[in-house]
């Protein structure tokens, strides 16, 4: 996803703006639901686990069963630690989702803040006459140098 904004083109660029957002967005209410049903299936696991450890401690290791216990034995059992692995980089891929939507969201007020710039012709080239403009530069060189004789002036005395 690209959120350079060209500003020679500003018209485009608001006309590629909603599709932008809406592709992101949908991108990030998938990832949304495919987190949530990856969350489903831990806590799934986890309860299998749970009871599986409990009506044969022995055969995970476990003499006492113990809330505690059983929780640590669940965390250990590889199809839990794989299935955690899976939430996470769901979540991760969701919250990079979420992240250009927000991106999106900053594009659309750098496109409204360079309209605003525009209406207000921020790019437009100086409308003063060249001579007028040299002479205009002239002065404030004359001055300068004026201001800068006053200060050695000053300086040596």
């Amino acid at each position: 996803m690209n959120v350079e904004i060209d500003i020679d083109a500003l018209d485009t660029e608001w006309l590629k703006q909603p599709k932008l957002y809406m592709e992101a967005a949908e991108a990030a209410t998938e990832l949304n639901a495919d987190l949530a049903m990856e969350k489903d299936v831990l806590e799934g696991l986890k309860a299998q686990l749970s009871l599986k450890i409990r009506e044969d401690p022995e055969a995970f290791g476990i003499g006492k069963t113990t809330e505690a216990i059983i929780a640590s034995a669940i965390i250990s059992q590889g199809s839990y630690m794989e299935q955690l692995e899976l939430v996470r980089t769901v979540k991760h891929k969701h919250e990079s989702a979420m992240n250009k939507v927000k991106a999106l969201d900053h594009r659309k007020k750098a496109l409204e803040n360079l309209v605003q710039l525009y209406i207000g012709q921020y790019f437009s080239s100086p409308r003063e006459e060249r001579e007028e403009g040299q002479e205009s530069i002239k002065k404030v060189a004359e001055r300068n140098s004026e201001r800068k004789a006053r200060t050695m002036k000053r300086k040596r005395k």
